[in-house]
């Protein structure tokens, strides 16, 4: 049964000096990295500006997902250990967290 992927909201403009604290590397008032970052791209929406090597850090977390979406790459499923588990594995592996809980 297919699941509906969740949407985390994504993070807007920064209208303010607070906004623009939590994502220090965004132009200010924009919605564009400044130059030399790139969006970290953890999921569909993730507008946080990071460098190339961040970004690469926070991909090996779940390598078997599709880059920018809430997708799983062909082949793989969500783990589903818990609520809002969104970890790209194997069916085979899924079905082993399933039997542990």
């Amino acid at each position: 049964m297919p699941r509906t992927p969740r949407t985390p909201t994504a993070n807007p403009a920064p209208t303010s000096a607070s906004a623009h604290a939590k994502n220090p590397n965004r132009q200010p008032g924009t919605n564009q990295c400044q130059s030399g970052y790139v969006y970290r791209d953890s999921y569909e929406g993730d507008g946080v500006c990071v460098t190339p090597e961040e970004r690469d850090k926070w991909h090996e977390f779940n390598p078997n997902r599709q880059p920018g979406t809430n997708q799983c790459k062909s082949g793989y499923v969500w783990r589903d250990a818990w609520d809002g588990d969104d970890t790209c594995v194997t069916p085979k592996e899924r079905d082993k967290w399933h039997v542990r809980f």
